[in-house]
C-alpha cells in the first residue's frame, strides 16, 4: 500500500524491492487491525481501531505462498470491489458472519460497532486484498489507494484529529494483526504511525510533555523499522539492532545499561531517533 503520508516519510532509507510500504501483505487469511489513538497529556489513550490485511513479516522472510490445500478466496479483483470496511459510531459495514472476509478481529469488531457497543472507530482491509497480491505479482488492487484513504478520513472525522498534522495534536494509528483463525505469537503490531519530525513536534506542543512525544516517535521507528523493513537480527547474531542501539546510548550516557527505558531521558530518545534513522 503506497501510504505516502507522514507515517511513511518518517524513514529516510529504503525498503526491500518487494516490501509493501505500510501493510505487509502475506498469506491469504490474514488481516491486520489499526488502532487510531489520540494522546492526552501523559497517556496515549487507545480511542480509535483500523483493520487490514496484513500478517507477520515471518511469512514472507520465509518465502511462504498460499498452498493449494488452503482456503482461496478470489483472486482477480472485480471493478468496484470493496476492500476497505468501515466500523464504529454504532454503525458499520460489516458483521460477526463475515469472519473469512474480515478475519476474527475485524469480524468482531464490525459486530459489536453494528449492536451499539462503544467500539473505537476504525475500518478493516478484507483478506481478498492479500490474495490479490499474491495473485497479481506483489501488487495491490488499483482501488484500494483511494479506499484507504477514506478509511483514514472516517477516523479523523469521527476522532476530530488529522493523520500527520504538523500544526495541532496528530492523530496517530497503531497496525495490528488478525487472521480467520487464532494464530497465538505470530501477529505483529506498529504502535503510533502517523508521526514523523514534524509531527512529533505537534504532539511535544499539544501534549506538553516532551519526554512522551519523543518516546511516541522513537517506538514507533523501532517498530516499523522491524515490521515493515525487516531490521532484525542476521543469523548467529544475538541481539535485535535496535536493542542493541538502546544499549549502546545507555553505556556511552549512563554508564549502565541495565537501566530502565523508563529511565532515558528526552535527550536520550531524540538521539536513538536519530540514530535509529541513521
Amino acid at each position: 500500500m503506497k501510504q505516502k503520508g507522514a507515517a511513511a516519510n518518517a524513514f529516510h532509507r529504503p525498503e526491500p524491492v518487494d516490501s509493501p510500504r505500510l501493510w505487509r501483505i502475506k498469506r491469504n487469511d490474514s488481516v491486520s487491525r489499526v488502532d487510531a489513538i489520540r494522546p492526552l497529556a501523559n497517556l496515549c489513550l487507545p480511542i480509535s481501531d483500523v483493520s487490514g490485511a496484513a500478517t507477520s513479516w515471518r511469512n514472507t522472510l520465509h518465502g511462504h505462498l498460499p498452498g493449494n490445500g488452503e482456503r482461496q478466496f478470489m483472486a482477480k479483483a472485480t471493478k468496484g470491489t470493496k476492500y476497505v470496511y468501515l466500523f464504529g459510531n454504532k454503525k458499520s459495514d460489516g458483521n460477526g458472519t463475515m469472519r473469512d472476509l474480515l478475519g476474527g478481529k475485524g469480524a468482531n469488531l464490525a459486530e459489536m460497532a453494528r449492536i451499539g457497543l462503544p467500539v473505537p472507530p476504525g475500518f478493516t482491509i478484507t483478506t481478498e486484498v492479500c490474495t490479490y497480491y499474491y495473485a497479481n505479482k506483489r501488487t495491490y488492487p488499483a482501488e484500494l489507494q483511494g479506499q484507504v484513504e477514506q478509511g483514514i478520513a472516517h477516523l479523523e472525522k469521527i476522532m476530530g484529529t488529522k493523520f500527520g498534522d504538523k500544526n495541532a495534536l496528530p492523530m496517530l494509528v497503531a497496525v495490528r494483526s488478525g487472521a480467520r483463525d487464532s494464530m497465538p505469537g505470530m501477529m505483529d503490531t506498529i504502535l503510533n504511525l502517523g508521526l514523523n519530525d514534524e509531527a512529533v513536534l505537534a504532539l511535544e506542543k499539544a501534549t506538553k510533555n516532551p519526554r512522551l512525544a519523543w518516546d511516541c516517535y522513537r517506538r514507533f521507528i523501532q517498530m516499523y523499522g522491524d515490521v515493515v523493513l525487516g531490521v532484525q537480527k542476521r543469523p548467529g547474531e544475538d541481539h535485535e539492532p535496535f536493542e542493541t542501539v538502546i544499549e549502546t546510548l545507555k553505556h556511552e550516557r549512563h554508564h549502565n545499561g541495565e537501566i530502565e527505558d523508563t529511565e532515558l531521558s528526552t535527550d536520550d530518545l531524540k538521539e536513538l531517533v536519530s540514530r535509529f534513522k541513521a
